[in-house]
């Protein structure tokens, strides 16, 4: 998924994630954030990758 920086993506982003830093970095640069980074920086709330692991390791305490 794509972020457009228009209507104040960029003023808000650095108070949504608590880092200027980081922000600056993935503007500048233009680098890919995966969703491991993004969870921790607070960019999503949740990764499906992560939720998908979980709910698969239940599902296999519950079948044994």
């Amino acid at each position: 998924m794509g972020l457009a920086a228009d209507v104040g993506t960029l003023q808000r982003l650095p108070k949504i994630t608590g880092n200027e830093s980081f922000v600056k970095d993935i503007c500048y640069t233009a680098r890919k954030v995966y969703s491991q980074e993004a969870l921790q920086i607070g960019l999503v709330r949740y990764s499906m990758l992560f939720l998908i692991r979980d709910v698969r390791g239940v599902l296999l305490q519950l079948h044994m």
